[in-house]
């Protein structure tokens, strides 16, 4: 029988070699003003690359606003998380010199949460607005190349 856990010191090194990117944006809802349902325009999922069926179950939400909250709507703050872990493919690539724009597609590809993927999942949640995800986090374009 043979031990498969690593040593203490490589799940260290482990750790170290994860990457994490975390952004805030202002969310939750004065209790005063509350939050109300909010329909986006067509144009606005299509450029946020929401789908029709994303939509059947999204709880949209906008901050009527007071004056304790400049009428903004917003109370507090989230963070929106993009977590990459350093698999056995991300550390071949990176070994190999590979540019940041191949590992991160890459660990796209193996299920990586992108930090404005993580944003439209709150959106669709009802938890922080379609306005405060574009203001901190911008959408993955793929290129023609």
């Amino acid at each position: 029988a043979t031990n498969r856990s690593l040593p203490l010191q490589d799940k260290d090194q482990k750790r170290r070699w994860s990457f994490l990117r975390i952004s805030f944006i202002l969310t939750g809802w004065k209790k005063r003003s509350g939050k109300q349902p909010f329909e986006p325009s067509p144009a606005q999922l299509q450029v946020a690359g929401i789908t029709a069926e994303q939509v059947k179950g999204a709880k949209f939400r906008k901050g009527a606003g007071c004056g304790s909250c400049q009428n903004s709507g917003y109370r507090g703050r989230l963070g929106i998380f993009e977590l990459m872990l350093m698999t056995p493919k991300m550390r071949e690539l990176t070994f190999q010199g590979a540019s940041m724009q191949d590992i991160r597609k890459s660990a796209i590809s193996e299920g990586m949460t992108t930090l404005y993927d993580d944003g439209i999942d709150k959106v669709l949640n009802g938890i922080t607005t379609l306005d405060e995800v574009f203001r901190v986090a911008k959408k993955e374009v793929e290129s023609a190349a």
